[in-house]
């Protein structure tokens, strides 16, 4: 039997957003290839960072656009992840216009005209003729993106599915140890080190509480915000599945002060789901991820005017026991998010 192909190709890459995907290929005949069309930042990345691996990338991403300008292959299926409105689709069909082509996008508030790459009347109506007429059907990272994406469009419900990110095999635990775990004075936060994950927030938390100790896992350019605090640890960036673990199950909350900007809002959130996976509650401001995902069994939201003070007397104030029922909710609302259960989701499509 032929392998099938699928292809992700994306504008910045983020294999972690596929776990599920990849479960799905290598269970059911398909070849998984990952690929870029973001040619600027990658030639940035080659002058900013100097490192011969971005210039490999550079030039096999380009390649792999060049190829299949002039293939007629028909037995790929693309999955393109493309931001909302973004006229390069127009490009992108042209050269994938022998594929079957699929949309992912995680982009959660379609309705407000507020789209990271611009709005435009011209880009809708773009997109409008492409989504009727080049595109097979369309994956969303949540509920939300899922409802204002079809009501926006017009879109067919029936071409479209809801595929969460997923956790990586290895990230649950086992029940025994989430029955026995127990709360401890130590907070996480995990992510990229940007001032728009709230990091101002992280620090001033961290001042009014000094029994406890906050362990950052990430890096960024933003990372000094949080450098000079005594019960601040910095552990940057970890790849290690097994380090990464041993630092989360020492913690009882995770911090996730997210606070939105022009272009940008916490469409998911990866590190909520990672964390509930180990038991633990999450503190979150009110973004469309974190609420799609957790209630108050499982963890609190706050807007972000009253993140700062809420979360404080959370941490100082929670007692054991609901601390403890909020902990077995958060583990058992993380199984929904399990790579098998997940990886159904792309198949639904896929498989037609």
């Amino acid at each position: 039997m032929e392998t099938l192909r699928i292809i992700v190709v994306h504008e910045y890459g983020a294999l972690n957003h596929y776990t599920a995907l990849k479960y799905f290929c290598d269970n059911n005949n398909y070849e998984l290839k990952f690929h870029e069309f973001g040619i600027t930042p990658q030639i940035k990345a080659i002058i900013k960072k100097n490192r011969l691996k971005n210039l490999r990338r550079f030039f096999s991403n380009l390649c792999f656009l060049l190829r299949r300008l002039i293939s007629n292959k028909r037995n790929e299926i693309i999955i393109l992840g493309v931001a909302p409105l973004d006229l390069r689709l127009a490009l992108l069909l042209w050269i994938f216009r022998n594929n079957k082509v699929y949309i992912h996008n995680s982009w959660p508030e379609w309705q407000d005209g507020q789209f990271p790459k611009g709005n435009s009347c011209v880009a809708k109506k773009v997109w409008t003729y492409a989504l009727k007429n080049n595109i097979a059907g369309f994956f969303a990272v949540s509920r939300k993106t899922y409802r204002e994406f079809i009501n926006y469009f017009c879109f067919d419900k029936y071409n479209s599915e809801v595929v969460y990110h997923s956790l990586k095999q290895g990230w649950l635990m086992d029940e025994a140890e989430i029955i026995l775990k127990e709360k401890k004075r130590h907070i996480l936060f995990m992510g990229r080190l940007v001032k728009e994950k709230g990091l101002v927030n992280i620090l001033k938390i961290a001042k009014a509480c000094p029994r406890y100790t906050f362990h950052i896992i990430g890096d960024g350019p933003d990372s000094y915000v949080l450098k000079n605090q005594k019960n601040i640890i910095i552990h940057g960036h970890l790849s290690e599945l097994e380090k990464i673990k041993e630092i989360v199950d020492r913690c009882s909350f995770l911090l996730q002060p997210s606070i939105s900007c022009k272009g940008w809002k916490e469409a998911f959130g990866l590190t909520v789901i990672e964390a509930m996976s180990r038991g633990i509650p999450v503190i979150a401001t009110n973004q469309p991820g974190p609420l799609e995902i957790i209630d108050n069994k499982q963890g609190f939201i706050f807007t972000e005017e009253t993140y700062l003070s809420c979360a404080i007397e959370v941490i100082d104030t929670l007692d054991y026991e609901t601390w403890k029922k909020m902990s077995l909710a958060s583990y058992n609302r993380a199984k929904d998010f399990t790579i098998d259960k997940l990886s159904e989701k792309w198949g639904n499509l896929l498989d037609e």
